[in-house]
This record gives C-alpha cells, structure tokens and sequence, in this order.
C-alpha cells in the first residue's frame, strides 16, 4: 500500500552538473587505465546524493530601517567522495552548476522532484583524516550573486521616465540571469529617474535604488523556477490577497495546511524600522519623512536613502510608507519538522520568499493571530530528518 513515506537516502536528490564519475579526461581526471574513456564525455546532472552527508539551504532577503535588500541564496553540502574530490577531479571548483531536490511523494508520484536549490559551487574545501579519508565541504551561491556583483562596463542607457521593467530588462540581458517581473504600469509602482552612461555601473547598487523607489524587493523563488529571479514592488505585495500558505498553529486542528513547530522567535525587531527618513532622489528632491507617534515610543529609529524617484510627489510618498509603521511585538522566525512523525513529507512546508504565513498561539503565555510574509527559508537536511526556519515579515 502506498504511504509516501519520506527517507532521505532515497528522497534527497543532490546532483553536480559535470561529466560521469568513469569519465576519465585528459588533464581533468586522474590516470586510470582500466577506466579511461570507457564512460561517457556528455555533461549532465551527476547524483552524488550516496556520498551526502548534509545538505543546508538559506534562502530569502533582509530588511534594513524599512528597505529590503536581497541576499544571494546559499546552500552548504558536505560529502564524502573520491571520484568528486577537487583533488582528484579538477572539474568541482568554483562555478560547478550544483542542484538540491526532493521528492515529496515517493510512492503515488514518484517521477515528481521539487527544486529547493539550484546555484553553483563558489569554494570547495577538503579535510583529509589521518588515513586520507576525506570530508568535502562545497559552498555553493545562487545566480542572484551574478546580477548584485555585475559591473557594467560600457555604461547603460534607459529611457527617461520609466519603469522598474525597464532597467530588469537591462540587467537582464546584461547578466544573462532571467528576471521576471509585472509588466503593467499600474502594478510595477512609481516612474522613475532615467539612466544614461558610458561609465561602469555597478549593478549592485542599482538593484537597491530600484528596491528602494519601488519598495520592492528581488528574491529567488525555487518552487516557481529553478534559475530564475522574481521582482515584486509593494504595489504589487499590498494588492494581493494574503491567504496563508502555511498555518503554523501550536494546537492540533482541522486545518488543512497546518504545521506544528518546534522553536518560535518573538520580538520587536527594531532594525527593520525607520521613523525618521532623510531621502535624496536623482530627480533632485531632498526631503526628511518622520513619524512622530513612532519617535515618540521607540525613539528615533534614522535612515537615509537615495532613490530614483522621477516625480517629488511619488518620493513623498514612498517615504510616508516607509515611516509609517510603528515597531510591535511580533514573531520573527518559526522552526518547525518537514516531516511528519508518521514520515511523509510536510508539503505546505516547500515555500519561497515571500510566501504567506500565519501563526496562531493561544495559551496563558501567548496569544498570537497573525500573517507574515516569508522572508527567509532556511533547509537543513542530515542523515538525522529534516528541520526549516522560516524568517517573517509583517510588511509595510
């Protein structure tokens, strides 16, 4: 009978996108006479899960004083191998594509593999025991650290006024990483100051002068594809209909995507607030934003920001939203089991930045009934079970 029970020898897919381990290439793999070239010199994806022995994802974005700033997605993998060791095999270095996936239902869909990771190998280091055993450590980076780290050398050039697709399309076929992003003028938020150079520019630091006159944020969503990024404005959050993705409820229910959870974070997490904002613009406004009711229970929380706002009244605005919310108690992180005790697979758990989430606790210590965007996903998988953290954000 099919149970769908989850096993992470079986389910747990890591794969390295190189040549097959009986592949022996000249100046690539060492001499081996019985096995050269008796394998195939075809690059595909290589499963090297048998040879895992964790496997941890961090996934999602930060807010500092009332901005988001994107955060290249990682993923750590320790294993043990000798056919993969960058010693012995000069093909796992820096740039390797790697790729992390899973299989929830085994049984009743068992072709079915859902991506939670999938990046490149950005340092490879290996311990040696005593006896030459090794233990291989690949520290691996997403293709989001492609856009924040381009410098354009030649300058770009973009109408003026526009929209924040105009420069994602830039970048975009500037750095040959897919962003996706609404095309509608009424969803994509506020016209903004053109861009027109020969000189370098650092792509890093437009994508926050985007994320900050749009109050978007640019995230990586694995559950939606595998290697692309994904740009929401606020106009586009604020609009949406937050129906949860996931409940995180301490009491047992009838609730169909309910989690239970082991560890909860509750706190006011004043540095992702701002009540007194000094803002300079490239259309040339430069203003303060303050919120008195805010200064006068936190103190002042001060920021300062520049933005490509094209119109001062879209800058005014934008700032009175930033500053408008006043610090609360509320929760900041959620760690719960992806695995249920009988062993399958918690499948309301696989969620992305940005991602809705609800928490209901009601006891003498606790009574929380609130709905967070996810603004982190955290997966760490050993030989153990499996465990996720998800950071929250209440928004603007």
């Amino acid at each position: 009978m099919a149970n769908d029970v989850f096993t992470i020898a079986s389910d747990v897919e890591v794969s390295i996108y190189t040549y097959a381990s009986n592949t022996m290439i000249w100046s690539v793999s060492r001499w081996d006479e019985d096995n050269w070239a008796t394998g195939s010199e075809t690059l595909d994806w290589q499963n090297v899960s048998a040879d895992v022995v964790s496997v941890s994802t961090s996934n999602g974005f930060e807010v500092q004083r009332g901005y988001t700033r994107p955060l290249a997605s990682t993923a750590s993998i320790i294993m043990q191998s000798t056919d993969y060791d960058p010693a012995m095999n000069s093909l796992i270095r820096p740039g390797t594509p790697v790729r992390i996936r899973v299989r929830p239902n085994p049984d009743t869909a068992s072709t079915t593999w859902v991506t939670l990771w999938q990046g490149k190998v950005s340092d490879c280091k290996v311990a040696y025991s005593t006896q030459w055993i090794n233990t291989i450590i690949l520290e691996c980076e997403n293709n989001l650290r492609d856009v924040v780290n381009y410098v354009s050398q030649t300058g770009i050039s973009v109408a003026n006024p526009c929209y924040s697709t105009d420069f994602w399309s830039v970048i975009s076929a500037d750095t040959g990483v897919t962003i996706s992003q609404s095309g509608a003028p009424g969803l994509v938020g506020y016209d903004i100051e053109g861009y027109t150079t020969t000189s370098p520019v650092d792509y890093g630091t437009l994508v926050n002068h985007l994320s900050d006159t749009n109050l978007g944020a640019l995230v990586y969503q694995p559950q939606l594809s595998a290697d692309s990024l994904y740009y929401y404005t606020w106009y586009e959050l604020k609009n949406r209909t937050l129906d949860a993705d996931v409940v995180f409820e301490a009491q047992a229910s009838a609730i169909a995507n309910r989690a239970d959870f082991d560890d909860i974070v509750i706190g006011f997490n004043t540095d992702q607030f701002v009540n007194t904002l000094h803002y300079t613009t490239a259309g040339g406004v430069d203003d303060y934003s303050q919120n008195d009711d805010s200064v006068a229970i936190a103190g002042q929380l001060w920021g300062e920001v520049f933005t490509r706002h094209y119109y001062a009244a879209d800058a005014d605005a934008a700032a009175a939203i930033v500053t408008a919310t006043i610090p609360t108690q509320l929760v900041e992180q959620v760690t719960a089991p992806v695995l249920y005790r009988s062993g399958q697979v918690n499948e309301y758990l696989l969620r992305d930045p940005l991602d809705v989430a609800q928490v209901v606790v009601s006891n003498d210590k606790v009574e929380i009934d609130e709905v967070f965007f996810i603004s982190g996903v955290n997966h760490e998988i050993t030989v153990d079970g499996w465990s996720a953290t998800y950071k929250l954000w209440k928004g603007r």
